[in-house]
């Protein structure tokens, strides 16, 4: 019989991935596209770009390591993001988030802690990947969050 903490466990890092998932979504709520594109002096990163590499995180990195740990079969026809406005860009965000969340319905006990290689992170399990997808979201909020604040100062 699993161990009922698993249980506990999985539905907690659900919670918080939520949680963190919902800040993010907070942060480019009502973004306007001239703010989605620009990027501060020195800097690479734009809403866009940020939003691009979340949604690539889900698809190739969290999504990969649920299907290994499961034994599904891999998501092949994916492309990386690139996202043309603010409303494409969240619209795919929020379909990687449900698409890894999905994939977890019905995990097992030792799937859920089962060790997989994911290049280029190597040995993790879903319940790491979990809340590296949570750190990916609180990180990626404030990062949007910064930029906008830079950007209202630069206009």
């Amino acid at each position: 019989m699993p161990d009922p903490r698993t249980f506990i466990d999985l539905a907690s890092l659900v919670e918080r991935v939520e949680e963190a998932f919902q800040r993010l979504l907070g942060a480019i709520d009502g973004i306007m596209p001239e703010q989605f594109a620009w990027q501060p002096p020195g800097s690479t990163l734009s809403v866009k770009n940020i939003l691009e590499a979340v949604a690539d995180a889900n698809n190739f990195t969290h999504s990969a390591i649920v299907a290994k740990a499961r034994n599904l079969g891999s998501l092949r026809c994916i492309a990386t993001a690139s996202f043309s406005n603010p409303l494409e860009a969240a619209m795919a965000v929020k379909v990687s988030h449900r698409r890894v969340l999905n994939q977890i319905a019905g995990i097992t006990a030792e799937q859920f802690d089962r060790v997989v290689e994911q290049p280029p992170l190597g040995e993790t399990s879903v319940r790491e990947a979990l809340a590296a997808m949570a750190n990916v979201y609180e990180v990626n909020a404030e990062r949007i969050s910064n930029t906008l604040q830079q950007y209202q100062g630069n206009v």
